[in-house]
């Protein structure tokens, strides 16, 4: 809450100045094409459990305590 506060009471426009400069670092660091790769392989294990298991998750895959 204390950082939050800080954050709160600088300027906007150096707020989205900072955010801007963030989002273009994990663009250049390739954060965009890892996300969409890492949800492509997530729909293909899902259509692969419901051809296999007629769910979209493999039922043995539960771990039980």
């Amino acid at each position: 809450m204390k950082m939050a506060a800080i954050v709160a009471q600088r300027p906007s426009f150096a707020l989205k100045l900072a955010k801007e400069s963030v989002n273009q670092t994990l663009e250049a660091q390739g954060q965009w094409n890892s996300l969409r790769t890492a949800f492509v392989h997530q729909h293909l294990a899902h259509a692969n459990n419901r051809i296999k298991f007629g769910i979209p998750v493999d039922p043995g895959s539960s771990r039980k305590s």
